[in-house]
């Protein structure tokens, strides 16, 4: 059973939850349905809906953001990728492009965790993309499968907070270390969670002290990192660390 589990998981990973595409066999019409996908994404949700005349600039901010998965977005640096390429522009325009992404559940910014709202609404977004078929056929980083497994984590916790609006889930960074996910329950937050495809020697420390930082920042006993196929118990003095396959977290 657990096979049957992992090759549905590894197709879920690739290929995304649309329907119509986990049921098509051929790879040459799954990439022209996600590709059709984009295109009404673009003309009619975009495009059409909020009649914006510089279509180029929607086209490109898509792209851009949809490359970006998994990582932080600043304004500022987009806005100096637009004027070096020479690319009209106006913030109404950007605001409204990035607020009918998130209409339409193509794109989610997730903030950077802290009790003052305006410290949280000025931080720097991470970028999450809501199907990762989109970045396994148009992304240029499709074989990143640290971020892609990062992706689908924050596709789950957002079906889990079961709310139109991410308000719940952020991320963390305190004293240069990153928390992947801190999930907050009426103001006080609850979870703290790392993504990690494969713990080795090089990446270990790293990502339990990211994980730890918040789990002292936050007074939580327990953390979780979600790993593609690993699985143990790290204790570090109180502190307990579950790491489990993504698959069997995905069950729970």
């Amino acid at each position: 059973q657990s096979y049957i589990l992992k090759k549905e998981f590894k197709d879920f990973f690739k290929f995304g939850g649309f329907p119509e595409l986990i049921l098509s066999d051929s790879l040459e019409l799954k990439n022209k349905i996600i590709n059709n996908y984009f295109d009404s994404v673009l003309y009619k949700d975009i495009i059409d809906r909020l009649r914006i005349k510089n279509i180029k600039l929607v086209e490109i901010t898509l792209k851009y953001l949809l490359n970006l998965f998994g990582n932080t977005f600043s304004i500022s640096s987009y806005e100096n990728y637009l004027k070096s390429n020479k690319i009209s522009y106006s913030l109404e325009d950007l605001y409204n492009i990035f607020k009918s992404l998130e209409d339409v559940f193509m794109i989610s910014f997730l903030k950077e965790y802290s009790k003052s709202y305006k410290k949280t609404e000025f931080s720097k977004s991470k970028v999450y993309v809501f199907d990762s078929a989109y970045i396994h056929f148009l992304a240029r980083e499709a074989e990143d499968y640290g971020r892609i497994l990062e992706n689908l984590v924050f596709i789950e916790l957002f079906r889990r907070n079961n709310e139109i609006e991410n308000k719940n889930i952020f991320y963390s960074n305190s004293s240069n270390r990153e928390c992947d996910f801190v999930i907050s329950n009426k103001g006080k937050v609850t979870n703290a969670i790392q993504v990690c495809y494969s713990i080795n020697e090089k990446n270990k420390e790293r990502e339990v002290n990211g994980l730890i930082e918040a789990m002292n920042r936050f007074n939580l006993k327990e953390g979780l990192i979600i790993t593609n196929e690993q699985e143990e118990t790290i204790k570090i003095k109180e502190k307990k660390i579950r790491v489990i396959p993504a698959w069997k977290w995905f069950l729970t």
